[in-house]
């Protein structure tokens, strides 16, 4: 075996250990997807449900990937790298969005206790020019992932309401907030009104 032999073989060895390790963190991922948006995504298309269909998405596709992937390793190993300071600093600012240091909600601010999937369900966006993202709260799915993946299971999960908000300009605001060990301890807003004058 030459050198361009040997060199080619490491490569590709690599390679396919780093093909293993995105197939696995992809199987994992799809098994955190909760049931009721692939349920979702299989009421909008129902060719999903199709023989041939899920073929092409279960193993065409995801081999087509592979090979890709296989062949360019270097070029998503480096992606991922790069993109992985971006990706820690969302978090970072999407979880000091969902727990405001100088705001506090009320138990009397809780209107009831609510389920993942009747959250998503209720706020499951369809808009059919796909200018917003079918999936729940539309471009704000990332932060409601978060959110959701955050809850324990001593947690519970409410929808709230309250005419106070630490935000300039806004009268009252309502969302969805965890409450355990006796205390609301942190929420994620999901609309607000304004206060009368603020755009006239």
């Amino acid at each position: 075996m030459n050198d361009w032999q040997l060199y080619a073989a490491i490569y590709l060895g690599v390679g396919f250990v780093v093909c293993l390790v995105v197939v696995a963190a992809h199987l994992i991922g799809r098994q955190k997807k909760s049931k009721f948006v692939r349920d979702m995504m299989n009421a909008v298309n129902p060719r999903r449900e199709a023989f041939l269909y899920r073929v092409l998405e279960d193993l065409v596709v995801p081999a087509l990937a592979f090979f890709l992937v296989w062949l360019v390793w270097p070029v998503v190993f480096f992606l991922k790298i790069r993109d992985s300071p971006k990706k820690k600093a969302l978090a970072a600012q999407v979880e000091q969005e969902a727990e405001p240091p100088a705001f506090a909600l009320n138990d009397s601010e809780l209107l009831r206790q609510v389920t993942v999937d009747e959250v998503e369900r209720t706020n499951l966006i369809h808009d059919p020019l796909e200018a917003v993202p079918n999936i729940p709260f539309g471009h704000c799915n990332a932060r409601w992932v978060l959110f959701r993946d955050s809850l324990q299971a001593n947690e519970t999960l409410w929808e709230f309401e309250s005419n106070r908000s630490e935000l300039a300009g806004v009268q009252a605001m309502w969302g969805y907030a965890v409450r355990g060990e006796g205390k609301v301890d942190r929420f994620m807003t999901s609309g607000w009104k304004l206060r009368r004058g603020v755009f006239e």
